[in-house]
């Protein structure tokens, strides 16, 4: 419990600092950037009609105004079209690293004068030239539409217009700040056991744990100190003596004395994860990062321990030192590899990197998941709308000698900086797929806010309440269908990012949430049955969007199998609930006697609720032999992982349970309507 009380601790303060901010030093004292005009006469030739459903084209007139061809300049169009019908397009962004690639203008001058980004100090190169092949200009003035830079407190989010973007979310620094950080890892260790967030080393906070510091001390050869809320490795040392630790404001870790060298030098692993939004919680995963090394080969001689060049592997503070070799366009040359060439390399020595990604995504999950309900609540309560906030977050992961992974620290705006051609092409490809990930809209086609009918919340309340999922898609709602449909667009074009929660395996971390979500458990039954973006889960959607309430309970069916195979008939839980009874009597309640019910549920005789339904629901079931063999091997890769429950399961009626309907109030059920 004291661990627990501990997390609010230092709050009011907590935003100041860098909070771990990683911008690099140069990166905005670099080379001025070129005038967002300057390459006006490039683009004008490239310039397209806004149509969505546009196939990409080649520009030949653009290929010979750019000079000799020594490739053929590939034009995209400059929306990404939804893969439903009436629905939105999102802009398109492109890496400036991909020369032969480029963005098509928007025609519509009206639009086009609307597409503006504000430049802040710390606003990466790269970022710029993103948004410069895209149309945008950047300005000062509240007229902008997207945003990159540094973190902000989380009233200042308030300020936000609903058409926004910025590339955070309030209370970040959460995780951004490295007491924050172990204050809600200690908090999951008392809750879960200290064996499931076990890939933290054991941390102190000072001054609060310092005479237990001074306890354990002489157990571990070195301890490493680091500031609260500093980043680059400003104020991180190595010491072996007590009279080295300062008195406050650091904590002190053990040192991982026994990494795995390559080369005989020591590195970590930049690992970029990106939350593209909280309620439902999407986390992705970029399949490249970076390997960073130490400049000076490692040793763990007693007199090494003040050697920066030996013992910390920032980019930051190894680039000072005269021995350190930049990036070239290999991806294994230098001091900094890609992810993919480390891999490799540890292949070669018989390491299975396959459990090395496993519990790399394992432990960032769990870490996004540990503070899943503060960010929640910053955003509900400082935000106008969940469309203003995303977040990449910098993981930097350490291989001991054992080949055990360790989170070291979490970083909130992760260095963008590319000084060389390898940190362009990483990081033009990463911000590329983050930004057209998260969607930014169309002026004057952004997403509204979804107001819930009262059969809504009504179920939202009988699923938080049972806290399992189990059922959630036996009819669908227009806000489920809604929901369901910007998932599949955002999965539709999140490029080479891969989606780690949810999984068909996520119920291992369910529970680990502070307070089940619905739109958490809807997601999750949903990537049950379609485990990729595939067109069956569009054809599902779009059917379940447009289906009168008449044919609500009708299941689809498809491919060769479903000839053969009689449809099960399914109802909607209430028609279940009511034929199970026989004395409901019609099915089809008013709106007052539905939001009654929602309103109380109160003690009753019967043992089951009747699910009150929505004027717009849809019932989607389906059995193993329902989707055709191509279906199948596009949407089920891992067949365990993709089987759904059987049909007989969707004429279970929902209970309550009986101590829930006894003891719950009104006022309580609201509550967590609204949380949910």
């Amino acid at each position: 419990m004291a661990a627990e009380a501990d997390l609010g601790e230092g709050l009011v303060d907590a935003e100041e600092g860098d909070a771990g901010e990683d911008w690099d030093d140069d990166e905005s004292s670099g080379p001025e950037e070129p005038d967002e005009d300057s390459d006006e006469e490039a683009h004008a030739s490239l310039s397209a009609p806004l149509t969505p459903a546009a196939a990409p084209t080649t520009a030949a007139a653009a290929a010979a105004a750019c000079g000799p061809a020594v490739e053929e300049i590939i034009v995209l169009p400059a929306t990404i079209p939804s893969p439903f019908p009436g629905r939105p397009p999102v802009l398109r962004f492109a890496s400036p690293a991909e020369t032969h690639v480029r963005v098509a203008r928007i025609e519509d001058p009206a639009i086009a004068a609307q597409l503006k980004y504000k430049c802040q100090k710390v606003t990466p190169n790269v970022m710029k030239r993103i948004m410069r092949l895209a149309g945008f200009k950047k300005t000062s003035t509240e007229g902008w539409l997207v945003t990159w830079g540094k973190h902000m407190k989380a009233e200042d989010f308030r300020t936000l217009a609903p058409t926004q973007k910025i590339n955070h979310f309030p209370n970040s620094f959460q995780l951004g700040r490295k007491d924050c950080l172990w204050r809600n890892m200690s908090r999951m260790q008392a809750r879960h056991g200290k064996a499931v967030f076990s890939f933290v080393p054991d941390t102190f906070l000072l001054p609060r744990d310092r005479p237990l510091l001074r306890r354990v001390f002489p157990s571990s050869p070195a301890w490493i100190v680091k500031p609260n809320a500093a980043a680059r490795g400003i104020g991180i040392k190595v010491v072996r003596s007590w009279n080295e630790v300062p008195k406050q404001g650091v904590i002190v870790q053990r040192y991982l004395e026994r990494p795995l060298l390559v080369n005989g030098s020591k590195f970590d692993m930049r690992v970029y994860v990106y939350v593209a939004g909280l309620d439902p919680l999407r986390i992705y995963l970029a399949p490249e990062g970076l390997a960073r090394f130490a400049t000076h080969k490692y040793s763990f001689k007693k007199n090494t321990a003040a050697d920066r060049f030996m013992h910390l592997t920032n980019y930051s503070v190894n680039k000072k030192n005269a021995s350190f070799v930049a990036a070239d366009e290999g991806e294994s040359s230098g001091h900094k590899w890609t992810l993919t060439a480390l891999f490799e390399h540890l292949r070669g020595q018989g390491i299975d990197t396959a459990r090395i990604w496993d519990e790399i995504t394992t432990a960032a999950i769990k870490t996004i998941v540990s503070v899943e309900d503060v960010l929640n609540s910053g955003v509900k309560a400082n935000v106008k709308t969940p469309y203003c906030c995303h977040e990449l977050f910098g993981f930097d992961f350490l291989l001991d000698a054992a080949l055990r992974v360790w989170v070291l620290e979490v970083n909130v705006s992760p260095s963008m900086h590319t000084s060389a051609p390898l940190d362009q092409l990483v990081k033009g490809a990463l911000l590329r797929d983050v930004l057209n990930t998260t969607g930014v809209a169309v002026p004057g086609q952004e997403p509204g806010v979804r107001t819930l009918t009262a059969a809504d919340r009504a179920k939202h309340v009988q699923f938080v309440l049972s806290g399992v999922g189990d059922g959630i898609l036996d009819h669908l709602t227009r806000d489920d269908c809604d929901t369901l449909m910007a998932f599949e667009e955002e999965r539709a074009r999140c490029g080479k990012l891969s989606l780690i929660f949810p999984a068909p395996t996520s119920d291992r971390f369910r529970g680990l949430f502070t307070l089940p979500r619905y739109n958490n458990m809807l997601l999750q039954e949903w990537i049950r049955l379609f485990p990729r973006h595939c067109s069956q889960a569009v054809e599902t959607l779009m059917a379940a969007a447009s289906a009168p309430a008449s044919v609500a309970g009708r299941s689809l069916r498809r491919g060769p199998a479903a000839a053969a195979t009689p449809s099960p008939t399914l109802m909607p839980c209430s028609s279940l609930a009511s034929a199970a009874s026989l004395s409901t009597g019609s099915t089809a309640r008013s709106t007052e006697v539905r939001a009654a019910a929602a309103r109380e549920p109160g003690p009753t005789s019967s043992p089951r609720r009747p699910l009150p339904t929505s004027s717009h629901s849809f019932s989607v079931r389906a059995t193993a032999s329902d989707a055709s063999p191509t279906a199948s091997a596009i949407s089920s890769p891992a067949s365990a992982a993709g089987t759904v429950r059987a049909s007989s399961e969707a004429l279970r009626p929902l209970v309550l349970p009986s101590i829930i309907k006894r003891s719950a109030s009104a006022s309580q059920l609201r509550s967590i309507s609204k949380r949910s």
